[in-house]
């Protein structure tokens, strides 16, 4: 697996990310247009814990609750459909980072 992309993220209260899977967009008529499918596997790592809103799985029943330090792992597919609910205060910090099986889609550093 080779890291494809990543960067510091910050949401303000009232910030939220709607239900997506992170290698799919949908258009305006609701069909899947695969955008990034070099991306296989996302990784989420929190890095503050001062804010509340979660990380939603709908279609699993699973709701991650934040905690600095803790390191989210999953296919980056349809399968794996996620949001962010409305953080409800104080500011959220986190690492996205999203993996590629392809070599060639390799971050250059």
């Amino acid at each position: 697996m080779f890291a494809d992309a990543f960067f510091i993220a910050c949401a303000f209260p009232g910030d939220s990310h709607i239900a997506h899977a992170d290698n799919e967009l949908e258009n305006m008529e609701g069909v899947s247009l695969i955008t990034t499918q070099q991306q296989a596997y996302t990784g989420l790592a929190y890095l503050n814990d001062h804010f509340r809103g979660e990380l939603v799985f709908q279609y699993r029943d699973v709701v991650i609750i934040r905690k600095p330090g803790l390191s989210v792992g999953f296919p980056s597919s349809n399968e794996f459909v996620h949001a962010v609910s409305k953080v409800r205060a104080g500011k959220r910090y986190c690492l996205p980072t999203w993996f590629s099986v392809d070599s060639a889609k390799a971050m250059q550093v």
